[in-house]
């Protein structure tokens, strides 16, 4: 007997000693009861990532009795899926995973039935990069002037996306320099203060302000699709890296200010990331630490491209005699 086929058995006799004979729910009836609550405790996440993965499950094991999934029909669900991004399927399971471990909890299921889920190696590092010529270029090609100015904020602040197009004035300080966020506009629940650039202000200045969002085009926020057109058309026209993503906007903001010099807790602040959680709930941070921030971010900008050239290194012997007299001309250089 396999380790499939003991949970099974052990799942089929913890339901004889509950006195549960009556089949298990299937996925789909699972997922009905599982769907409100998971909205109500994670408003942000529902739409954007719940529910296209639930489109993929529910095609696959909607039907299926909940107790009677297995491994297998997991490596099944990974081929099916097989045009998608390995971590793609991975969330998706994870989120099948998820289900199951929430109808144990509340005894729905007597066990879950893919305990064991492994995730499928793959890559995560986000490589596609823009420097401040790439954006440039990525900023031309922008279809209208609100685009490049959403563009800019996501490059110069790192904010996501949802963040940004549900972005109100009433959050935005331009005096003062500062976004401000609450909990609900954060995709992790965890409100912050986001630190503004010189050119990113003057930029948003610069929009109609006849809405009480920032970005708007109907007087509420600007739909997703609606940003996924645009930089689509701007990425496309421009000849922008290949894999760049808005998100990918988010990530150059973040390499850009590690090579700057801006400190990694400075930065992990300013971009939301939970992570190195105990760090950040003893670290505060100034009017001065983000003047700093401002103040390197603003240097960068003007003096990318313009580096001097590194001085020329005196050419070191090989031979062992002669290492002494060229370490010593090394010195004097």
């Amino acid at each position: 007997m396999d380790r499939d086929e003991l949970i099974r058995a052990i799942a089929v006799l913890q339901a004889h000693v509950d006195g549960a004979a009556k089949p298990s729910p299937t996925v789909a009836e699972l997922h009905a009861k599982y769907e409100p609550w998971y909205k109500a405790n994670h408003p942000r996440s529902w739409k954007s990532a719940f529910v296209p993965r639930w489109i993929h499950l529910n095609k696959f094991f909607g039907e299926m009795r909940s107790a009677e999934v297995t491994l297998a029909h997991a490596d099944e669900y990974r081929a099916e899926r097989a045009a998608a991004a390995p971590e793609s399927r991975n969330c998706e399971l994870q989120g099948l995973h998820a289900l199951f471990v929430w109808a144990v909890k509340r005894k729905l299921l007597a066990l879950n039935p893919i305990a064991g889920l492994d995730r499928e190696h793959a890559a995560n590092a986000r490589t596609a990069f823009l420097d401040e010529a790439g954006f440039a270029r990525l900023a031309a090609a922008a279809p209208n002037p609100m685009a490049r100015t959403l563009f800019l904020a996501a490059f110069d602040t790192g904010m996501r996306r949802g963040e940004l197009i549900g972005l109100k004035r009433a959050n935005v300080d331009l005096d003062a320099l500062l976004i401000r966020l609450g909990d609900a506009d954060c995709k992790n629940g965890s409100g912050r203060v986001v630190p503004l650039i010189e050119r990113t202000a003057t930029a948003l200045r610069e929009l109609p302000a006849w809405s009480p969002y920032v970005f708007s085009l109907d007087g509420g926020p600007l739909a997703r699709s609606t940003v996924h057109v645009w930089f689509a058309t701007a990425r496309a026209k421009s000849g922008t890296v290949k894999g760049m993503t808005f998100h990918g906007l988010r990530h150059s903001c973040a390499t850009l200010m590690r090579r700057r010099g801006v400190p990694w807790p400075l930065i992990k602040t300013a971009l939301g990331w939970k992570t190195d959680v105990a760090a950040r709930r003893y670290q505060q941070y100034s009017a001065d630490d983000w003047a700093a921030l401002r103040e390197r971010m603003n240097v960068g900008i003007a003096t990318e491209g313009r580096k001097p050239p590194l001085r020329s290194m005196p050419e070191i012997p090989l031979s062992s005699s002669d290492v002494g007299s060229g370490v010593k001309a090394l010195a004097q250089k």
